[in-house]
């Protein structure tokens, strides 16, 4: 060999030795990350399923929570008591039917003072109790199977003067629908125990049992129900239910980001491999450093990005937590005073009553315009498209407001162009918008004033659809600022919501998400106008007609 082969085989070895040293430096680095990582996903798999199942357990406490105040307000109710006392079956009847519509996720039987069934929510209800274990003299409560599902019995005393009269049972369902609507809510699949054995789960396949001691703390295991199944990360958590009785409560979350971080490592491998060795000693310092920093900027967006989006969802489910549990106990206030205003023959009481009952209306409106403003902020409204019959639409929200037109002296009409064809968007949206725009006015316009709820064609591809008051205006706030949500509070101002503008920041809110646009006027003849503007797609026709017709007479409204 010459010399110069020599120097130039020199330089190749030193090469080939530095790519080798980069090489195994690289794998070394690769591997302790690699590591790192799993244990990393590891453990916020854990978290993740640990925080799943805490969701899962105060959801199931709130169910049970709000069957406990529902069985109480049937026990304290005037017309339950009365009919109780005069053993009346039919009498007691009509008397828990105003209670029916909160009873679907309930089985409920009112028995006397002897323990004799007089009446139930539905047939099924005094079968399914009859095989129930009573909760016992010293318990009010106990945990059962009814009907293959999991319940809370629960018992309360219908006392009156200092005399029991009977009792109200409920079997509470926590069990399959409950766990199927809270997995699906969640995104997580969940399961619950009962002396060891499983009851109800939404896992693609029967999860092992959690095998512990029902006293200890919350236990977690990895579980694949299949071959090449990445898996579960489960978390148990031992619930002490009522009378004792020994619970598991469990959630799982996926580990299918481990895969997918296993499956991005072996790509990186085998392309550092089929690059060769040159490759990386080449492009390795460009890449620590140029990568490094990338990856580092990247991760931190992704963070932060991640930390405010966890933010935001936080706090809109703490808010709907809030929404909830206020919405619940005020609906039971409203239908007792509703109850109570029809039984007294005092002309002010009633009038006292009709207030209370007004209140309850505005601030479960005032409720959900605060949750739907939050979601609004939080991301823009994805309305989803149906066909929407105009006409039908204006009746079904004067139905429901008139009432309170009624209790007002207002009088409340519907009003649409003749042959206008459907409306492609959100049924429940639209209906929202204008339930807004009919509680604001009815709210302002005086005793004696009119509300007009109206659809009418703008141009040929557009529809105007609100409602018009003879009530005050808007006062001295320009109209452009009726619709922003940072508006000032407005003193006998027209379709006002308070000093928040929820209302009318929702309606405009609505008919963006529509490709519209909210729009407010003052009327010549006095009073406000406020409308949405919506695209009209042509084609079909509902078949409506013009209406003028009091919403608030002895004839209901048309259904639609």
């Amino acid at each position: 060999m010459s010399a110069s082969a020599t120097l130039s085989t020199s330089p190749l070895r030193l090469l080939t030795v530095v790519a080798l040293a980069v090489a195994a430096a690289l794998a070394v680095i690769l591997g302790l990350s690699w590591r790192h990582e799993m244990q990393r996903l590891d453990e916020g798999r854990r978290q993740a399923a640990g925080q799943l199942v805490q969701v899962a357990r105060i959801l199931m406490h709130r169910r049970v929570d709000q069957g406990r105040m529902l069985v109480k307000a049937v026990a304290e109710s005037h017309a339950i008591q009365q009919a109780l006392a005069t053993r009346h079956p039919a009498r007691l009847d009509r008397a828990l039917s105003t209670f029916r519509a909160d009873l679907g996720a309930y089985y409920l039987v009112i028995t006397d003072s002897a323990g004799k069934t007089l009446t139930w929510s539905n047939p099924l209800a005094a079968l399914a109790l009859a095989t129930a274990a009573s909760p016992g003299s010293a318990k009010t409560e106990s945990t059962a199977v009814i009907a293959g599902d999991l319940a809370v019995v629960v018992e309360e005393p219908v006392v009156a003067a200092g005399r029991r009269l009977g009792t109200v049972r409920a079997g509470i369902l926590v069990g399959r629908l409950f766990f199927e609507q809270t997995s699906t809510d969640l995104d997580a699949p969940l399961a619950v125990y009962r002396q060891g054995r499983l009851l109800h789960h939404t896992f693609p396949a029967d999860p092992p049992p959690p095998g512990g001691d029902p006293h200890s703390a919350a236990i977690f295991r990895t579980w694949s129900p299949s071959a090449g199944d990445p898996g579960f990360e489960i978390a148990y958590l031992p619930e002490t239910g009522p009378a004792g009785s020994k619970l598991w409560l469990a959630a799982g979350a996926s580990r299918e980001p481990l895969r997918e971080a296993r499956r991005r490592y072996l790509v990186l491998v085998s392309a550092l491999g089929a690059g060769g060795l040159a490759l990386v000693m080449l492009s390795v310092g460009g890449f620590v450093i140029i990568g490094g920093r990338r990856e580092r900027r990247l991760r931190r967006q992704r963070d932060e990005a991640l930390h405010r989006s966890e933010g935001l969802s936080d706090r809109l489910s703490h808010l709907t937590a809030v929404v909830h549990d206020i919405k619940a106990p005020l609906g039971g206030i409203q239908l007792r005073c509703e109850s109570l205003a029809e039984e007294s023959d005092d002309a002010e009481v009633r009038a006292a009553l009709d207030q209370v009952i007004d209140a309850c209306e505005k601030l479960n409106l005032y409720l959900v315009n605060v949750l739907t403003a939050a979601r609004a902020e939080e991301g823009p409204i994805v309305p989803q498209q149906g066909v929407v019959l105009v006409p039908g639409l204006l009746e079904e929200v004067a139905e429901h407001v008139a009432t309170v037109a009624q209790r007002r002296g207002i009088t409340l009409t519907t009003q649409a162009d003749e042959d206008l064809p459907p409306l492609h968007a959100d049924t429940l949206l639209i209906e929202r918008a204008l339930w807004n725009l009919a509680s604001n006015a009815l709210a302002a316009t005086p005793r004696g004033g009119r509300v007009t709820l109206f659809a009418e064609r703008d141009g040929t591809a557009r529809l105007r659809i609100g409602v018009r008051d003879t009530g005050p205006g808007f006062g001295a706030l320009p109209v452009e600022q009726v619709f922003s949500r940072a508006r000032p509070a407005v003193r006998n101002a027209s379709l006002r919501a308070g000093s928040t503008g929820l209302g009318l920041f929702i309606v405009a809110r609505i008919a963006e998400a529509h490709g519209g646009r909210a729009v407010a006027q003052h009327r010549p003849e006095g009073g406000a106008e406020v409308a949405m503007i919506l695209p009209l797609e042509a084609g079909g026709r509902s078949g409506g007609s013009s209406r003028h017709r009091p919403a608030h007479t002895d004839q209901p409204p048309k259904r639609w």
